[in-house]
């Protein structure tokens, strides 16, 4: 969810052993993107998984490269 546009998109999130490393590769339109990301000292990157930081990053790269407007707010609830 964290990584969803208003097209058609795929993606796959991955996290390794202990979390040490984060990453989604996604494809959308034309384009596919792949986001890692991890510590140069090898420590684990805490609650970090593949849908979370990863998927944002992706997300917003997306966004732009594809040029896709950002959609607006679901309307509030009526009473």
């Amino acid at each position: 969810r964290r990584a969803a546009l208003a097209v058609p998109t795929f993606g796959k999130t991955g996290t390794t052993q202990e979390n040490r490393d984060a990453l989604f590769v996604g494809f959308a339109g034309d384009l596919v993107v792949g986001v890692w990301v991890g510590r140069d000292d090898n420590s684990p990157l805490g609650r970090v998984s593949g849908g979370t930081v990863p998927a944002r990053i992706w997300r917003e790269f997306m966004l732009r490269g594809l040029d896709i407007r950002r959609a607006p707010p679901p309307p509030a609830p009526r009473d």
